[in-house]
């Protein structure tokens, strides 16, 4: 029979596999990951992604992007493609700011877990990309998001800035 579970860990950790996951915690105060999991009716093994903040703390990572902004009379569209390039260290997030006034559509990456938008006090908004593990080499990040109803007439192009990069550089493009 099939059941669920609890099952706490130190870290913030995902599972990588071996279970169906029903939901995730974090508690950073703590430094614990929860996990609610449906326990299959067989034997399981549960591989874990590495927690280890050394890595984390410790690293240089280059940013490098290409952006398009879309325009059109009714609405506005960032297509963003941002490689990180991991220089020393480790890393398992990637951290974006933009204008609060777009909504985040798609974050896609071959070694994305789960991405989360909140606001910043200043009017922009923060994008967190989490990865499924620590990469030591490099990913790529592509990002879409809209705004409807620009304004035109005090328009700028729209700043991605990239968190904790020692360098960002992109090219930039309008697709009119």
């Amino acid at each position: 029979a099939t059941g669920e579970f609890l099952l706490n860990v130190p870290g913030n950790v995902e599972i990588k596999s071996g279970a169906r996951v029903l939901s995730r915690s974090y508690d950073e105060q703590a430094n614990v990951t929860s996990f609610e999991l449906l326990s299959p009716s067989t034997r399981m093994t549960i591989v874990m992604s590495l927690n280890n903040r050394r890595l984390r703390d410790n690293r240089m990572l280059l940013a490098r992007g290409v952006i398009v902004d879309e325009l059109t009379e009714s609405y506005e569209r960032i297509h963003a493609t941002v490689a990180l390039q991991v220089l020393q260290g480790a890393v398992d997030q990637l951290t974006v700011q933009l204008p609060g006034d777009f909504e985040v559509t798609r974050v896609n990456s071959p070694t994305l877990a789960r991405w989360s938008v909140k606001p910043n006090d200043d009017g922009t908004q923060q994008l967190t990309a989490q990865l499924r593990d620590f990469i030591e080499d490099g990913t790529v990040v592509t990002i879409t998001a809209n705004r409807l109803a620009p304004e035109w007439d005090s328009w700028q192009f729209p700043q991605l800035l990239v968190h904790d990069v020692v360098s960002q550089t992109s090219v930039l493009g309008v697709l009119a």
